[in-house]
């Protein structure tokens, strides 16, 4: 698409006031057709006549520009911006107005005119043409975006966020989540790195762009935030869990962990991004990803110690060596306390139900939940 070579600030600034004053300043827009009764216009016949007259004037007049700017015409107006000059701008924009006015005019007195019909093939002819150009002026402004300048927009914000690359269907994703244990460190962290720019670059930049555009309107800008982020950060946010329901073995537990850190890490943003009720499914499957996580962390523990607990091996090493079960242990112990911290956070105010190991034994039986924990972190 052309755009206008007017500089930037003006174009963008006309564009928002234009917009602005079609959308949300409906006290003015309709001040005149409410000076009237609600019932209906003036009863008196000259008034009325004349009323008539003069709406049918505006759908006239308005029809003349709007057509102009069909976005589906052939016209050179096809591919430039209606913002490239300010005067067309303003005419453009009052005749939608003033069709506006008309259209309320004819519902309360011919609602099966013509012109009725005719005034709202014009009004989706007009809406069709601002869409064009918001879409226009967000894309000449998209490189403007970058992460720093979003910040300063809203306490919420980020970016824009393209789903060109989104995650496919669930079933590719757990797919994905069966093969992690091939994946090297590298590529975990480089995972780690997108959850962390969706989160506060892309998700809260968008958001940030929502309440600029649409500031004057709450329910709007939640609407359209939610309809473009929904399916790709639920997708983002189900990755972990999906993870968490793999296979569970020791070797794995440090992966979890480091994805049970990051997804933490990154919670408060989550919830200043998804703080709406139209994006709490969002933040309630992000959530659910961080219990899951925490539940197969604990799981692995339990059953590690398990494991120890019931090994009947009565092989002896060979010259009084390190019997290759401690080995294990203490090779599995050493790396673990790495992870302390997190460790801390997960068994912190848990419960979880114990492996049914746990109750073969009536020894085991009298150990508490919190009491088993609190031995295993007692190690770091």
């Amino acid at each position: 698409m052309i755009l206008s070579e007017t500089p930037k600030s003006n174009h963008t600034t006309m564009a928002r006031k234009g917009w602005s004053t079609l959308l949300f300043s409906s006290s003015k827009t309709l001040s005149s057709f409410n000076s009237f009764p609600s019932s209906s216009f003036p009863s008196s016949p000259a008034v009325h006549k004349f009323t008539e007259s003069m709406m049918e004037e505006n759908i006239e007049n308005a029809e003349s520009i709007i057509r102009k700017w069909d976005p589906d015409s052939a016209a050179v107006t096809h591919v430039t911006s209606l913002f490239h000059q300010r005067k067309e701008a303003k005419e453009f924009l009052k005749s939608v107005k003033d069709l506006r006015l008309a259209m309320h005019f004819l519902v309360s007195e011919h609602s099966a005119s013509d012109k009725l019909v005719l005034a709202q093939n014009l009004m989706q002819i007009a809406m069709k043409r601002l869409e064009k150009e918001l879409y226009q002026i967000l894309s000449a402004h998209r490189d403007q975006l970058d992460p720093e300048s979003l910040s300063g927009l809203s306490s919420d914000g980020s970016s824009n966020f393209e789903d060109d690359d989104e995650i496919g269907s669930e079933e590719e994703i757990k797919i994905a989540g069966e093969s992690i244990t091939k994946v090297e460190r590298e590529a975990t962290n480089a995972m780690s790195d997108l959850s962390k720019d969706c989160s506060e670059n892309l998700f809260g930049g968008e958001k940030a762009l929502c309440d600029h555009v649409f500031s004057a309107s709450q329910t709007i800008r939640e609407s359209c935030f939610t309809d473009i982020t929904k399916e790709g950060a639920t997708n983002l946010f189900r990755f972990p869990e999906l993870i968490a329901k793999c296979k569970k073995t020791p070797e794995r537990i440090f992966l979890l962990m480091e994805l049970h850190e990051a997804l933490s890490n990154l919670w408060p943003e989550i919830e200043l991004t998804f703080n709406s009720e139209s994006t709490s499914e969002i933040k309630s499957q992000a959530f659910s990803s961080l219990q899951r996580l925490g539940e197969s962390v604990r799981a692995i523990l339990f059953d590690f110690e398990s494991t120890i607990q019931k090994d009947s091996s009565k092989t002896t090493v060979l010259g009084g060596g390190i019997h290759p079960l401690t080995r294990k242990v203490i090779n599995f112990l050493s790396v673990l306390s790495d992870y302390g911290g997190i460790l801390s956070e997960i068994f912190a105010d848990s419960s979880p139900p114990l492996p049914e190991s746990y109750f073969e034994s009536p020894t085991l039986m009298m150990v508490q939940p919190q009491q088993s924990q609190s031995s295993w972190l007692g190690s770091f």
